[in-house]
């Protein structure tokens, strides 16, 4: 029993010793913030405040450069594509070439095995005579009963 006695005893010493040093901690930071708070600012001049402005919308300026570039990219499709796919339009719809080919028609830019090859469309833009912009586009067209080449000529409006 007095062994019981003089281990709670102790306990109790040693928990009164953890919270006094608690109490010294807590008060040394209530002074540091007192200090703290009463240190006053300098209010920002009208040339930092006009740098600041410059860089924001120097900032703004790049982030909308790149927006209009990641969504010309992904929204509109380049010329080549529209002179291409108005041109496969056509020759889908024309009898004499489904004879000849079958049906169903698929359309590529190069005969190859690579995919980015074949998305690939050649394609050369020039003025034609009447000072008017030109795309010519290369392309070839598969069917089941063959492979032919396909050509096209197309106004682009700028």
């Amino acid at each position: 029993m007095a062994r019981t006695l003089t281990s709670t005893a102790s306990q109790n010493s040693a928990a009164a010793k953890e919270a006094s040093s608690e109490k010294q901690v807590s008060a040394a930071n209530e002074e540091y913030d007192a200090i703290t708070d009463k240190i006053p600012e300098k209010p920002i001049t009208v040339v930092e405040g006009a740098s600041y402005g410059m860089f924001i919308l120097a900032g703004l300026g790049i982030a909308a450069a790149c927006a209009y570039g990641v969504l010309s990219e992904l929204l509109f499709d380049p010329k080549e594509f529209v002179v291409f796919n108005k041109a496969l339009e056509r020759i889908q719809i024309d009898p004499r070439v489904n004879v000849r080919l079958g049906e169903p028609l698929r359309g590529y830019g190069s005969e190859s095995n690579s995919r980015s090859a074949r998305q690939h469309i050649k394609h050369r833009e020039y003025y034609g005579p009447d000072g008017l912009y030109h795309l010519a586009v290369l392309f070839y067209v598969k069917g089941p009963h063959g492979i032919a080449l396909g050509s096209s000529l197309g106004l682009i409006l700028t």
